[in-house]
């Protein structure tokens, strides 16, 4: 087991033009890398009947994820192995871990414990002490952690009801270094009709240079249907042109029953 607690999560992406799966352990990132563990050991799964997109069938994914909980349960108890994560993409699944090098042995026999369950199964060990394969080609893109992160705040609404289709007030946060950046964004957010406060330096950095201004503003909005994830493609888009890193939106609930 790692020494934090894993915050494990799944997006999807295009790697080499092709549809890629990934799950990734996010709370790694604020540890890793690990002197430790400096090995990355993968292990690859070959898929029985892929889809013409390379990805598992419906039947096959239960036997594909028994099988990865094998591996990753045997990558930890054989070689102190921290799990950080997997891809599918290509018609293979790649589990990812990361081992203290002298727990990995002799590579031509390092995974002679798996019952492979009629999978073909490859593997590799190779020295990564910056943990770059997670941090490189893992680890969420800016805009790939922003559709994490909406999804996971749509599920807290729709448990307390909150009916997505029904627009409402959304409260919007955008960080930019300095006032100039921060009002050219201001003007662009409010021709885009967002109804915008004044830009104001953050109470917490009025001592570190170069300031840190904020940004928030505001529209109605709707969420269902891929909305949050539109709007805030909108945002970045606008704001990127002034260095503006967007921190995401807020709202109330808005239940079916809400006058």
């Amino acid at each position: 087991m790692p020494g934090w607690d894993p915050d494990f999560d799944t997006y999807l992406t295009l790697v080499e033009e092709a549809p890629a799966s990934f799950v990734v352990d996010l709370a790694a990132a604020q540890h890793a890398p690990l002197d430790s563990h400096p090995v990355r050991v993968q292990v690859r799964l070959t898929l029985q009947a892929p889809t013409e997109d390379g990805m598992p069938t419906p039947h096959e994914s239960p036997l594909l994820h028994a099988l990865e909980d094998r591996v990753t349960e045997g990558l930890a108890e054989h070689m102190g192995g921290i799990f950080v994560g997997h891809e599918i993409s290509r018609g293979y699944l790649h589990v990812v871990a990361y081992c203290p090098r002298n727990r990995v042995g002799d590579e031509a026999t390092l995974i002679d414990w798996l019952d492979d369950d009629g999978y073909e199964v490859a593997w590799l060990a190779s020295d990564d002490p910056g943990w770059d394969m997670y941090f490189e080609h893992m680890y969420p893109s800016v805009w790939e952690m922003r559709t994490i992160w909406n999804r996971r705040l749509l599920a807290r609404l729709e448990d307390h009801g909150d009916d997505l289709e029904r627009a409402r007030p959304i409260d919007h946060f955008a960080y930019f270094r300095g006032p100039e950046p921060a009002a050219a964004a201001a003007k662009a957010l409010e021709k885009a009709g967002f109804l915008v406060d004044p830009p104001h330096r953050s109470e917490d950095d009025e001592r570190k240079s170069p300031a840190v201004w904020t940004v928030e503003f505001h529209r109605d909005d709707a969420l269902a249907d891929g909305r949050a994830d539109a709007v805030s493609l909108e945002i970045m888009e606008l704001i990127d042109p002034h260095d503006g890193d967007y921190d995401g939106w807020g709202c109330a609930v808005v239940a079916a029953t809400d006058d």
